[in-house]
């Protein structure tokens, strides 16, 4: 695939209209490099995932399979109300 990671830079707040945060020091972070005129909403993914003991997504990285799949559970609990909420903004 084409598809690559990058760092997330100033334009993109005038680029897209929403960029999610995994967790707090992503928030913070998005926060602080947005331009004042930034037309991008900034939002925490699990917001989308409704009633959920988790605010942010935890980084499985050091844990076990059990966490990558927890983790999984919680991106895709997100993921499909926030693809319906586009959806329907289209």
């Amino acid at each position: 695939s084409d598809l690559r990671a990058r760092r997330v830079e100033a334009r993109d707040f005038q680029e897209f209209d929403l960029i999610l945060g995994l967790d707090n020091s992503h928030m913070r972070h998005l926060r602080e490099i947005a331009p004042r005129n930034a037309k991008a909403e900034i939002v925490l993914f699990l917001e989308y995932a409704g009633a959920t003991k988790e605010k942010e997504v935890p980084d499985p990285y050091y844990g076990s399979r059990k966490h990558f799949e927890y983790v999984l559970d919680l991106v895709e609990a997100a993921a499909l109300p926030l693809i319906q909420k586009i959806k329907q903004e289209a």
